[in-house]
């Protein structure tokens, strides 16, 4: 999909596509595959921390229980080590 195309989308479509693409990447990481998030250059850093930070506040997680999730081994690829 190209980014016009992204950009076309409207608000419900971009949460539907986030939420499956979310779903499907957590569900191969959890089942072993390691699996870099992105391709070439991906999202900057700003464009990830914006997007995650939203993600954290809807789903309830603060940023101190994302560490302990990394910490324990229970977030990312490679138990933990991204």
């Amino acid at each position: 999909m190209s980014a016009r195309e992204m950009l076309s989308l409207d608000g419900g479509e971009l949460q539907m596509l986030l939420g499956a693409v979310t779903r499907a990447y957590a569900a191969r990481l959890e089942a072993g595959e390691e699996l870099a998030p992105f391709q070439g250059d991906g999202p900057t850093a700003t464009e990830v921390v914006v997007t995650v930070s939203a993600m954290l506040d809807q789903a309830g997680v603060e940023p101190f229980e994302l560490g302990l999730w990394r910490a324990w081994g229970m977030a990312g690829p490679a138990g933990g080590k991204a």
